[in-house]
């Protein structure tokens, strides 16, 4: 636990400052202290879309895959997955106790470092979206009722619900530093979608955006760095010539392994800055 003196960080520290300050660190102090950096405790929390669905070679029944982007964060040497309890199928009340999936808020402790979310989609009714926007029907009566849906509930829902998430998750790792991820936009109508098709596409992919803005709000309310991933999905939705995301499918409308590593991954690592965050962890 962070604090102890017998804490494997607090000795590491304590036996780097001995060492300079007997000189035997003289010009290669910086590499020691760099290399003696543990690396950052990391759990991933969420759906499916933290759980890596659509990526292929999935090892549980909610769907981890090796190929998702928190495996692929543990293959930074800065960071070490302690945990991704994430699961298809997970709305914000799935993090805690007494629900039908495992709570993913009880992965997380006083020496946990690092956390990531993906969480709403599901709150809002996303399965009723792909029921009824998917197969060539983003225009159809069916998909706009399921967006507009969707909409009422990000409004009206979804902001105390991910308050109520994002405290708890607070409460369970004081120490972390929280990184909330949004979804991308899903289709891609720019690459020559029929009148009615584009039009319907282009509702959902408002609807994915409010999501996003909502998620955005929590995220700062509750200290918490949002990242939007949108930027590096555009041009790859469903639609495009080298789509990201699975037109149909058991992985219907979540990303491939390139959208997980090309969109999500990168933007991570854009947005994070992994040495302050070991920096913080060590003065912790």
């Amino acid at each position: 636990m962070r604090g102890s003196t017998s804490s494997p960080k607090v000795m590491a520290r304590v036996v780097t400052a001995l060492l300079m300050t007997a000189g035997l660190l003289t010009g290669v102090s910086a590499s020691i202290t760099e290399s003696s950096r543990e690396r950052l405790d990391y759990v991933a929390l969420g759906d499916s879309y933290s759980a890596g669905v659509g990526a292929g070679q999935a090892t549980t029944g909610c769907g981890l895959s090796p190929l998702g982007f928190p495996a692929w964060l543990d293959r930074n040497q800065k960071i070490e997955l302690a945990a991704n309890p994430s699961c298809g199928g997970a709305t914000t009340v799935d993090l805690f106790p007494g629900y039908e999936l495992p709570a993913q808020v009880l992965a997380l402790g006083l020496d946990t470092d690092l956390v990531t979310v993906v969480i709403g989609g599901n709150d809002i009714g996303f399965a009723n979206i792909v029921a009824g926007c998917s197969g060539g029907t983003a225009g159809s009566s069916q998909c706009a009722a399921a967006v507009k849906e969707a909409n009422r509930r990000v409004t009206m829902e979804l902001p105390a619900e991910l308050a109520t998430a994002f405290g708890a998750i607070r409460t369970a790792a004081p120490d972390a530093h929280v990184v909330v991820m949004g979804y991308p936009h899903l289709l891609s109508p720019q690459f020559g979608q029929s009148d009615s098709a584009a039009e319907g596409a282009a509702a959902l992919n408002k609807g994915v955006a409010r999501l996003n803005t909502a998620l955005e709000s929590a995220a700062e309310s509750a200290g918490f760095q949002y990242i939007d991933v949108t930027k590096e999905f555009r041009n790859h939705g469903v639609g495009s010539p080298r789509p990201w995301i699975h037109p149909n499918g058991s992985g219907i409308f979540h990303p491939t392994a390139e959208g997980y590593q090309k969109g999500y991954l990168k933007a991570f690592k854009t947005e994070v800055q992994l040495n302050k965050l070991q920096m913080a962890a060590a003065d912790g």
